[in-house]
């Protein structure tokens, strides 16, 4: 809840008050409630302008350094390379020393220090001479910055080390290098998140950190996948988004509203339904898209790198899929979450029909089942989000249903004017489902 929000809120309050509607008590108890919310947003204010203003004093040093950097001695170039790392060290120690732990000292002091420790690579590399290629630079100012991340816990240290692990691997890729290695080092990380999480629930340290490891190891996982064997990718990907749908059931708060609050069910929905949408035609069967046929590719290393994803994403959805139906069979959840998050085994079962003698090897089989199962997810969405009077959840099954129709009427062969009734037909129902969410709700 944003500071105006709560604002307007406290003052609705205090109305409620004088007219008797709570009593001094409940009042008393709304507003302590509700003005820490406001508290947390102003601290977390400050906190942004002085990681700006940080930002701008060791940029504009940086400038002044840059501007007289010819006429120093090499010795005093080394003196001033190591200056703000030093000085981000002291500070720290004396954090500890002096018992500083709140986020407007340790936020800006993780940003200042990721800052120094690029800075100091840079500058002893240049007063020495020292050559050296993308990734190193990438790998090693990243890993640098680890004890930053477990010193600190700042986000931007933690965002700044999984977007640097993402340049260095897209770095090696174009280099034609092996990098299944990049999971261990992303590993080195997850403690710190999940501290944070423990310690802030749904609070915004613990979104941002999320939204920066998840969304870079997701494009992380595409850059490092071998594709040595024909449509595992699909396995892996539908997997790996059905465990992040799954765990935003299992972790994240339920009250929690928005998409900036939940990344996990974010991403993981968003990701399902790319995947399924993407599915419910031929070409991605065609098991051609994104497999490698140069030489350097081909080695027992590099397609068993693709069988331990393709078996272990599974496995992880398996479990996030257990503990989800168990919380649901326990009445804290209803079950078509559950069913969006099952489409790793749907298309498992797809995946393997053709090997099994089933189904063609042009896709035709395997697009109209993903077809009948999004339709069916689709159908079940909006039918719920009726039945629970859920404005949003109708919404989204509205969605889901005319892009199905839009995309396979674009695809098909059909005539215009079939096309253009459908679109009319589409559009109509978009139109019908926002004047209804501005209205608040479905009509009586």
């Amino acid at each position: 809840m944003g500071n105006r929000d709560v604002r307007w809120l406290l003052a609705e309050i205090e109305i409620w008050q004088a007219e008797g509607v709570v009593s001094a008590q409940m009042a008393a108890t709304l507003k302590a409630r509700y003005a820490s919310d406001q508290s947390v947003g102003s601290t977390w204010g400050r906190t942004i302008l002085t990681v700006f203003g940080v930002s701008l004093l060791g940029l504009g040093l940086i400038a002044l350094l840059a501007a007289n950097w010819e006429s120093l001695t090499r010795p005093v170039r080394v003196v001033l390379a190591f200056l703000p790392l030093l000085v981000s060290i002291g500070l720290y120690g004396l954090g500890v020393m002096k018992g500083w732990r709140s986020r407007t000292f340790l936020e800006p002091l993780g940003a200042f220090w990721g800052l120094s420790i690029g800075v100091g690579i840079s500058l002893i590399a240049q007063t020495y001479q020292i050559s050296g290629n993308p990734e190193n630079f990438a790998l090693t100012w990243t890993l640098l910055l680890l004890p930053v991340v477990w010193a600190t816990q700042a986000v931007l240290p933690v965002i700044g080390y999984y977007v640097g692990l993402l340049v260095w691997v897209s770095f090696c890729k174009i280099a034609d290098g092996f990098v299944c290695h990049y999971w261990c080092f992303a590993l080195l990380g997850v403690p710190v998140i999940r501290d944070v999480l423990r310690t802030t629930v749904c609070g915004i340290r613990g979104q941002l950190m999320l939204w920066g490891a998840v969304g870079t190891a997701l494009a992380a996982l595409g850059i490092t996948l071998e594709k040595q064997i024909p449509g595992l990718w699909i396995i892996i990907y539908t997997s790996i988004f059905s465990v992040l749908w799954l765990l935003g059931i299992r972790i994240e708060n339920n009250t929690t509203s928005g998409v900036f609050h939940t990344p996990l069910r974010t991403l993981g929905g968003v990701g399902l339904f790319g995947m399924l949408y993407l599915l419910m035609f031929k070409w991605p069967w065609s098991f051609e898209c994104g497999f490698r046929s140069l030489e350097a590719y081909r080695s027992w290393v590099t397609w068993s790198y693709d069988l331990a994803l393709s078996v272990a994403a599974p496995a992880a959805a398996t479990m996030a899929w257990v503990k989800v139906w168990r919380q649901i069979r326990q009445g804290e959840e209803g079950w078509l979450p559950l069913f969006w998050g099952s489409a790793f085994i749907v298309i498992a079962g797809i995946y393997v029909l053709p090997w099994l003698g089933w189904g063609d090897e042009q896709g035709e089989c395997a697009s109209v089942l993903v077809l009948i199962y999004l339709s069916l997810l689709g159908l079940g969405t909006l039918l719920e989000g009726i039945r629970q009077r859920a404005m949003a959840q109708m919404k989204w099954g509205v969605y889901v249903l005319v892009l199905i129709i839009l995309g396979k009427f674009f695809s098909s062969d059909m005539s215009f004017t079939t096309k253009g009734i459908a679109f009319i037909v589409c559009g109509t129902i978009v139109l019908l489902c926002s004047r209804y969410t501005r209205k608040g709700g479905l009509p009586q």
